[in-house]
């Protein structure tokens, strides 16, 4: 489907979305910018019933108050009621929750960039009132959906460029490196810059550019600290917050104790294969990379989680380093059952150290896959 030359993708919240509001349930959709929030939302517009808010624009963000009157004002004449990077509006959760309770026969679906503004300002606020989904870039299963040869395409582009919408949109390979570079430069920040940032945007590229450098190896926090010049906490607390805006996501090391597994050392990834490499500043051809194996690593878990997330799979995820050295690259744990994946770019083979780590797991029927180049499709789309 096309809207102004550029395409409208499946987008497989959809229909998670609409069967919430179709039994009149509350929606809260949050993610990074530029991931296809506001496109999606508007999919939702069906005729005069239906209303879009769009809090960018701060006059709008100023109309929603904790005054009940003027809420009514607002949302009375409609079904369904659509607010747009809600996170602008002062005392989000309070105004939102007034709003839901006020107004129980109205449906409300509302969008926010930043999950760290939506998670302290909203959150506890709305605790019980709404369903909450997670929006992530693009992925190839949902690319499939429209275009099955999208699977079947040469994958270089996306390992250099990413899955945001509007670098799949861009017309060849300059434009999607400058469109990635810019969403880089002047969204990533736009919000994290907002919250408790005392650093500037500099300090920010500084350490993503080194956790990026390190992607598929464990990252040493004294390290990045030494590095940067700055304090332990400060490295942790910076972590975090990239971690709560979708820029990273960490990956730890799996163990039969719950605990360790959150206090070992962790691996990060990137969201989008296309943000880290436009922070390391990278696109070369991806056969002749000295950093493709992380780099594949990276894009094979994130397209993993977004199609578990896609079939309402509740999953876990870690790595695990044996005793030997090898490591399994990523241990999937779902309802208790463990899966294990070895995520190699043209290996189709599982070494016999790997294979030998598969066994300290000590969990029976537990075997080991590895994911090339090749066979990659299946596991993701």
């Amino acid at each position: 489907m096309l809207n102004n030359n550029k395409t409208i993708y499946y987008r497989y919240l959809r229909d998670q979305i609409e069967e919430n509001i179709t039994n009149g349930k509350p929606v809260l959709i949050y993610g990074p910018r530029q991931v296809g929030k506001t496109t999606l939302v508007k999919t939702f517009l069906r005729g005069e019933r239906d209303v879009y808010f769009s809090c960018d624009d701060r006059t709008i963000a100023q109309m929603f108050t904790r005054d009940s009157v003027a809420l009514r004002s607002l949302v009375n004449p409609y079904d369904l009621v659509i607010i747009d990077e809600a996170q602008r509006i002062t005392d989000a959760g309070i105004v939102i929750k007034i709003l839901i309770d006020t107004f129980p026969d109205k449906i409300f679906l509302i969008t926010g960039s930043s999950a760290l503004e939506l998670a302290y300002g909203m959150f506890d606020a709305l605790t019980g009132r709404v369903f909450t989904y997670s929006m992530y870039p693009l992925s190839l299963g949902e690319l499939s959906k429209i275009d099955r040869m999208a699977l079947f395409a040469p994958i270089d582009s996306y390992l250099k460029y990413g899955l945001y919408p509007e670098v799949i949109n861009a017309k060849n390979d300059r434009e999607k490196e400058d469109t990635i570079n810019r969403i880089t430069m002047h969204y990533l920040f736009k919000d994290t810059l907002g919250f408790e940032m005392k650093k500037h945007t500099d300090f920010l590229e500084k350490l993503l550019a080194l956790v990026g450098s390190q992607v598929g190896s464990l990252v040493s926090m004294n390290s990045l600290s030494n590095a940067l010049d700055v304090s332990r906490n400060t490295v942790d607390r910076y972590l975090y917050l990239l971690k709560q805006l979708f820029i990273i996501i960490p990956l730890h090391s799996y163990h039969n104790n719950f605990k360790k597994r959150i206090t070992a050392q962790s691996k990060f990834f990137f969201w989008d294969v296309g943000i880290r490499n436009s922070l390391i500043k990278n696109f070369g051809p991806i056969d002749i990379r000295l950093d493709k194996g992380g780099l594949w690593e990276n894009f094979i878990i994130i397209e993993r989680i977004k199609y578990n997330a896609s079939r309402k799979f509740s999953c876990n995820y870690y790595f695990y380093k044996g005793k030997n050295g090898h490591e399994i690259d990523l241990v999937e744990e779902k309802d208790g059952t463990i899966s294990c994946f070895e995520i190699k770019y043209s290996k189709d083979k599982i070494s016999r150290g790997v294979a030998n780590v598969v066994e300290e797991l000590e969990i029976k029927n537990v075997g080991i896959q590895v994911i090339n180049k090749d066979n990659f499709r299946q596991f993701i789309a």
